[in-house]
């Protein structure tokens, strides 16, 4: 916008997905496991908005 004040906006999205089997055999004790099938998905968004006001003639910390 200007020197004074910055607005920022922004975004994200991905995918996971899991096909297949789990394989506990000879993990779990005195139980006699079996593959099991894993079948599961997900999806994650979301947005973000972002903001900073200069207070000052001199920026913090030496910067210009």
């Amino acid at each position: 916008m200007n020197d004074l004040v910055r607005v920022g906006l922004g975004g994200h999205y991905w995918h996971m997905q899991a096909n297949g089997h789990t394989h506990f055999e000879n993990h779990v004790v005195g139980v006699a496991a079996v593959p099991q099938v894993v079948n599961w998905r997900t999806d994650n968004y979301g947005v973000f908005l972002q903001s900073s006001v200069k207070l000052g003639p001199h920026g913090l910390f030496g910067s210009n």
